[in-house]
């Protein structure tokens, strides 16, 4: 079974990672090699972007990368070591159904012999390798599953060409060979440039402590995978330039990594929901008693809390321009009226032309004469609270608490994302609902996730 590498062994990897292969040519790996080395990798979610006015993350997926995956709006995605586990492969050219169990970066093959049929737990562990070894012949189906698949699962995925091309990746191993090409996978060499815990020589670990699997332990009995030098796997494949890694499904810890990041931006709206409310409050009653009834004014279509505030702070500059107008005809001298009203007339029609170029329209006449005598009636009360201000605060926190709004709305669709991109049995995540434990897991993970997306409204419908 799996043991961690020790110093020599990683220098010995070292060395027979720096020996001159052979390189590629087309349709050389036919007729130089018999089998070919695979090293499964999985896709996985990015850590949490630096920059906020974007979803990507530190560690891209490879330039020019073949593969498609579902688009997201706050994370991105990246290449990471599988999870230990459990992996599965269906040669349909040898008509053979394999399964290996997954840890740190070994794979184990378990011989099926009598014994192990129709059963669900199943140990029988054979040779281990940093890798995969199958006939360049070999036509593949591959799957990453979190746990020891039932043996009724194992049936149907070697008897059901449907089952296959829906759960498992495919691996055209002649094509491969041919044109150096494979799909969701790129060249051995390339190994520790394209996976995020995978390391070149001297490179730094990233951290992943914004997803549930970091690579360093953040506390006693907390999981993580550590990240490890790529030459364990390129000097201890048989032939680095006729090897390749492929990327896998991993869709639970998607799931499990993106309701992370839900509840980080749920939390984060919880936070700021505490350390304002007092405060909100507070301004809110002061506006009500020393502004006007701005709601009145507001018309039905302006739905959104940015765009009304606009709306609101564009009404009390409106207001202002008058009673400043006001104040300066208080202080005209005898025999200046005139010129003082066309000065006036003026400004007012200037702030009257910049809020209906806004909003397309003046406030309701009737109206907003009532709420010029109210506003002139509380001037010194506005004087007294520093209303200024509170218009001030209102408007900051209303922008904040909507970017926060908004910025849960676009992690809550990345999780519904997929969550709709999973069928409803729990096949599509390799979990056998008739077995107990197995549902029970599922179960878990289910509550967990629609008590996450009860708190929005998309979640909700």
């Amino acid at each position: 079974m799996y043991k961690p590498a020790t110093e020599a062994e990683l220098h010995r990897a070292r060395r027979n990672q720096e020996f001159t292969n052979t390189p590629f040519d087309v349709a050389q790996c036919a007729f130089r090699q018999p089998q070919v080395s695979i090293f499964p990798v999985r896709y996985a979610l990015d850590e949490s972007p630096h920059s906020k006015a974007s979803n990507q993350g530190p560690n891209p997926l490879p330039q020019n990368w073949q593969g498609q995956l579902p688009t997201l709006k706050t994370r991105s995605y990246t290449l990471r070591q599988l999870r230990d586990g459990w992996l599965y492969v269906w040669d349909s050219v040898e008509q053979t159904f394999h399964e290996y169990q997954v840890t740190g970066e070994h794979f184990t093959r378990h011989i099926w012999t009598q014994a192990q049929l129709n059963q669900d737990i199943r140990n029988n562990p054979g040779e281990t390798h940093p890798y995969l070894l199958y006939s360049r012949h070999s036509q593949l189906r591959i799957a990453y599953s979190p746990v020891q698949i039932t043996w009724r699962l194992c049936e149907h995925l070697r008897s059901s060409a449907s089952a296959q091309q829906q759960w498992m990746r495919k691996l055209d191993l002649p094509a491969f060979c041919y044109n150096g090409k494979a799909e969701h996978g790129g060249w051995i060499t390339e190994l520790g440039d394209s996976v995020a815990d995978i390391l070149v020589e001297g490179a730094q670990a990233p951290s992943f402590t914004s997803t549930l699997l970091p690579t360093q332990q953040r506390e006693t009995g907390a999981p993580y995978k550590p990240a490890f030098e790529e030459a364990l796997v390129r000097g201890r494949v048989p032939e680095q330039d006729t090897s390749l890694f492929i990327a896998l499904d991993d869709p639970l810890a998607l799931v499990d990594d993106l309701s992370m990041n839900l509840a980080g931006r749920l939390m984060e709206q919880d936070q700021f929901s505490r350390l304002h409310q007092a405060n909100l409050e507070s301004a809110l009653a002061v506006q009500n008693l020393c502004g006007f009834d701005t709601e009145a004014f507001i018309p039905e279509r302006i739905k959104d809390p940015i765009q009304r505030q606009a709306y609101i702070d564009d009404l009390y500059t409106l207001l202002e321009t008058f009673d400043q107008v006001e104040r300066g005809n208080e202080l005209v001298s005898f025999g200046q009226e005139g010129m003082v009203d066309l000065a006036s007339a003026r400004t007012v029609a200037a702030a009257q032309s910049a809020f209906k170029g806004q909003w397309g329209h003046l406030p309701d006449q009737q109206k907003w004469q009532q709420a010029l005598e109210q506003w002139h009636d509380k001037r010194s009360w506005r004087e007294d609270v520093r209303f200024d201000d509170v218009l001030q605060y209102l408007r900051q926190t209303t922008v904040e608490a909507q970017q926060l709004q908004a910025h849960c709305q676009r992690s809550e669709a990345d999780l519904l994302t997929w969550l709709n991109q999973l069928q409803p049995g729990g096949e599509s995540v390799y979990h056998d609902t008739i077995d107990e434990q197995q549902a029970s897991q599922l179960l878990e993970t289910a509550h967990a996730v629609y008590t996450l997306l009860g708190n929005g409204e998309q979640g909700q419908r």
